[in-house]
């Protein structure tokens, strides 16, 4: 098994990804400097809204058995993520008071239509 720091180091390794058939050069994702419990186990989350880009967060290494967790489990652990992830980049807020969009710069936090997720190993 590799330590979190391999990991770490593997994931922030600039890259090419391709999305949809456009090729994004020297991607690297946003590792979130919080950790999450005991910080041994690394994930991913995508946002929907704002692929390629994605964020790397070390969580507690109890996630890796949260697979056969029941859904409601699997959604509020998501929500503390979510929390993490709008206290260290903000969020982007979808409208503005009048009802205008607003379209904050990645990394703020757009989950409006949802994110897909996973362990990194």
């Amino acid at each position: 098994m590799k330590i979190i720091e391999d990991l770490i180091k593997a994931e922030m390794t600039p890259k090419t990804v391709t999305h949809w058939g456009k090729e994004y050069h020297n991607h690297t994702p946003e590792l979130v400097s919080s950790v999450h419990g005991d910080g041994k186990c690394l994930i991913y989350i995508m946002p929907l809204n704002t692929r390629p880009n994605y964020y790397i967060l070390r969580v507690d290494s109890s996630v890796s058995q949260m697979i056969e967790a029941d859904e409601d489990e699997i959604r509020d652990l998501i929500e503390e993520f979510y929390d993490i992830l709008e206290d260290e980049f903000g969020r982007r807020e979808e409208e503005d008071d009048d009802g205008n969009e607003v379209l904050e710069e990645w990394p703020a936090l757009n989950v409006g239509s949802g994110s897909c997720w996973g362990e990194i190993n």
